[in-house]
């Protein structure tokens, strides 16, 4: 026996209450939803299957139904700002057309199939206002959320430029007294290890100001500022070895040259040793104390580089893709040492002002090597 559309939908608006328990009964069951209440649960549910049996009634279903895909729109709104996961939208989805199936079955065992055709085609419609919605709001709450880092990044970023110019005059105060004490000799000995302890903070404090200084100027300024001149990469090499010799006397530092050809360029020669004081530094104190670090400089027709190698445990592989970035740091054996995790960021940064380029392999075997590559003249 045969049953006629009006049948059919008699049939789903008889069963109406008992078609939104059941419904709720599976979701209750399926998903992580048992602290809503059920208001919360079937705000809009019982009101979509109103509009769906109203779109059925008008033989509406192949085209969108205004009522219907308004109350899809309204429940995944209220879902997403529930936390449902868009899958578990779509679960719902599945669970209610489960409901429907299984309660017109139970009263007429062999519904029309065009009719059925026409419950399903008003369902997917449903559904697919509903995904489009939900995807929609996401999106407006990504980009807000990403606004808000924004502004709260450039606030930090400006807050940080702010302090670190207003504390140079003061530190170079305190640097100079310091120094112009020193030189006056005939000093007690505590006295003067007090003294040397305040000009090695001071130099290292300078280090952090001029980290923080770079860095608010590669992120809000128009990069950082170069004066390129004649130089010489081995030279400049050679100092910052001799440098950093000083500062370590105990580690065995090797200045190479593994080119004949000439290392001169038109590069700024003070960035420069910037950067290869922060690799050799980097790779001193990130390695065993017996083991040698490696400065080699090397050149091509075109190019002129520098490798910093040393034979420390490698770095990490999941970080090697941020290692770059600001407020990154290679390892937490380290944290300790006032580094902030700017001094690759701003190398990098330096590397880049100069058309260069800043790169790094690390292996078990092999060692972690820095390789700042530049061209010997900078692209304009």
């Amino acid at each position: 026996m045969s049953t006629s559309p009006t049948e059919l939908l008699d049939i789903l608006r008889r069963n109406r209450d008992r078609i939104l328990e059941e419904w709720a009964r599976l979701v209750r069951a399926e998903l992580p939803v048992s602290g809503l209440l059920a208001d919360a649960l079937r705000t809009h549910v019982p009101g979509m299957l109103d509009a769906l049996v109203e779109a059925l009634a008008l033989g509406r279903a192949e085209r969108p139904h205004e009522p219907l895909k308004q109350q899809a729109r309204e429940h995944a709104e209220q879902r997403h700002r529930l936390g449902y996961a868009l899958e578990q939208v779509v679960r719902e989805y599945a669970l209610l057309r489960n409901t429907f199936v299984r309660v017109l079955l139970s009263e007429c065992p062999q519904p029309p199939i065009a009719e059925m055709e026409l419950l399903h085609l008003a369902l997917d419609q449903a559904v697919v206002e509903s995904v489009t919605t939900y995807a929609r709001a996401s999106t407006r709450e990504l980009e807000t959320e990403r606004q808000q880092l924004r502004h709260a990044l450039e606030f930090r970023d400006r807050v940080l430029g702010i302090v670190s110019h207003d504390l140079r005059n003061p530190l170079n105060a305190i640097t100079l007294s310091a120094a112009m004490l020193l030189r006056r000799g005939n000093l007690d000995e505590r006295v003067q290890q007090n003294l040397q302890r305040i000009v090695n903070a001071s130099d290292r404090a300078h280090r952090l100001i001029r980290d923080l200084l770079d860095y608010t100027r590669a992120r809000l300024g128009g990069g950082i500022p170069l004066e390129p001149r004649p130089c010489d990469l081995g030279e400049v090499a050679q100092q910052v070895v001799d440098e950093v010799a000083l500062a370590f006397p105990e580690r065995m530092l090797h200045l190479l040259r593994a080119t004949e050809r000439d290392l001169r360029g038109e590069w700024d020669p003070d960035r420069l040793a910037q950067v290869v004081t922060n690799l050799t530094r980097n790779a001193v104190r990130h390695s065993p104390s017996g083991t040698p670090v490696r400065v080699t400089v090397h050149a091509d027709e075109r190019s002129v580089g520098v490798d910093v190698h040393n034979e420390g445990p490698p770095i990490a592989p999941e970080l090697l893709p941020t290692l770059f970035e600001p407020f990154t740091q290679g390892s937490e054996r380290h944290s300790h040492e006032g580094n902030m995790g700017l001094g690759l960021y701003i190398s990098r940064e330096l590397a880049r002002a100069h058309g260069g380029r800043l790169e790094v392999e690390s292996r078990q075997e092999e060692g972690t090597t820095f390789r700042l590559v530049l061209p010997r003249t900078p692209s304009p």
